[in-house]
């Protein structure tokens, strides 16, 4: 069976309620983690999709079906016309000034499992994206 890839939207803002930690959303697949740093947090937040994909493809479901409320994705896309577009390697020298940030990355499952089979392997190319020369941050 040939791959599926999903290409995802994420945005990752500071926890309003722990300091100190970064709270990633997948906007296409509405779902949400965290992390002690901005990538630390998008790195949980490739996991929670690939886990996600995996769950809802072994079971002939769509994950996009989950897709976050119009709100949450408007919400992202004010974010994005006042961001500043900066490089990967900023946000660690930046991360103490940055209020959110704004990315994709490509989730990549390699096969489907049949009803009742083992989970399959999943690749994401977060650590690839990642390396990609720009990310929106306001």
């Amino acid at each position: 069976m040939p791959a599926k890839t999903y290409n995802l939207w994420v945005t990752v803002e500071r926890a309003t309620d722990v300091r100190g930690q970064w709270v990633a959303h997948v906007l296409d697949f509405d779902a949400v983690t965290q992390g002690n740093t901005i990538e630390h947090a998008l790195r949980m937040a490739g996991e929670a999709a690939a886990m996600i994909a995996v769950e809802d493809l072994g079971t002939h479901r769509d994950p996009t079906d989950r897709r976050a409320p119009e709100e949450d994705w408007e919400r992202m896309f004010a974010i994005l016309r006042t961001a500043e577009l900066i490089s990967v390697a900023e946000i660690a020298t930046r991360e103490a000034e940055l209020a959110c940030v704004v990315c994709t990355f490509e989730l990549e499952v390699h096969q489907v499992p049949q009803p009742g089979e083992p989970k399959v392997p999943v690749a994401w190319s977060g650590a690839r994206r990642l390396s990609d020369p720009s990310m929106h941050c306001a």
